[in-house]
């Protein structure tokens, strides 16, 4: 385990074994799991019409290559989780879906128009739209992308504040890949607990999350939330 101070802890191993340690109580799950879909992490370079040479592959994404299971993480008394459309059939029925645009006004091309997020919350499906695509994206523009299924830190500080989560909710994210959650976390100053079990993208996890702790914080969380 690292700690990078007292309200955020990280944790480079498998979460099955290290959420047992946690009550499920004032917790929020949020996270993006596997979905066991054998998702090709290699990224491709050149342009359309021409041959791509295969460069800069990012590491494959441990358990991917297998359905995953979500029980794990059902009891926590607040459960955000994305990819659900892929394992929807080990899920209880929800109300509460997320839906991520992440076109956001472009045209359709040959990948996904947008993600969906399963939340245990009984309440309205809401829309997000957050332009992502490729180079093209809404925010982090100068920011590399180090991820293969990298999210926006917009797109989890949305989450979090719809999900009205109290100042002394600990969030946790069990897959926490680039650490997009984390970084969310401690800008709004929420406690984080960060959980991978690469130690590739553990390492980019840790950094970006040092980065966001270590800023100064002006506002308690409630009064950030509000100005979502």
């Amino acid at each position: 385990m690292d700690t990078l101070e007292k309200n955020c802890q990280l944790i480079c191993g498998d979460c099955r074994d290290a959420l047992t340690a946690f009550d499920a109580r004032g917790v929020a799950i949020i996270t993006d799991p596997p979905y066991g879909i054998g998702i090709d992490t290699a990224r491709k370079t050149g342009r359309r019409g021409r041959l791509c040479e295969i460069k800069n592959d990012y590491p494959p994404i441990i358990g991917d290559d297998a359905p995953f299971d979500p029980a794990h993480l059902l009891h926590f008394e607040t459960v955000v989780l994305f990819g659900a459309n892929h394992y929807a059939d080990k899920l209880p029925a929800s109300s509460g879906w997320i839906v991520w645009d992440k076109l956001d006004g472009l045209p359709a091309n040959d990948q996904s128009d947008c993600e969906l997020a399963w939340t245990n919350r009984p309440r309205a499906a809401r829309l997000f739209s957050h332009r992502w695509y490729g180079m093209i994206k809404g925010s982090e523009q100068t920011e590399r992308r180090e991820h293969p299924t990298q999210k926006p830190v917009a797109l989890f500080k949305w989450i979090i504040a719809q999900m009205k989560l109290p100042a002394d909710t600990l969030i946790i994210d069990p897959y926490m890949g680039a650490g997009g959650c984390g970084v969310a976390a401690g800008e709004l100053g929420y406690k984080f607990v960060g959980m991978e079990i690469d130690p590739h993208y553990f390492a980019i996890a840790e950094r970006r999350s040092a980065r966001a702790y270590s800023q100064a914080r002006l506002f308690a969380p409630d009064e950030l939330i509000a100005t979502q």
